[in-house]
């Protein structure tokens, strides 16, 4: 059960940092001719962002949350 407790904090966790972060950036390689790919052809590095949707983050919190409570409500006493 302990197991349990540790991936529902972990969980939580991520949904809470996935709510403060918001959305991340990276960069992405652009190869410009597909068939050159395995030379090293000309690349373009391209900044992309993604947007984390605030509904994926509270998801996260509220199934961590409900695996929480599962998991000490099943400890024997």
């Amino acid at each position: 059960m302990l197991t349990v407790r540790i991936l529902a904090v972990v969980i939580i966790l991520a949904g809470i940092a996935l709510l403060k972060m918001g959305n991340f950036t990276f960069a992405d390689e652009i190869r410009k001719d597909a068939s050159d790919s395995n030379t090293g052809g000309p690349v373009a590095l391209v900044e992309r962002t993604v947007t984390i949707p605030k509904w994926l983050s509270i998801g996260f919190i509220v199934v961590g949350g409900i695996i929480l409570v599962a998991s000490v409500k099943k400890e024997p006493k």
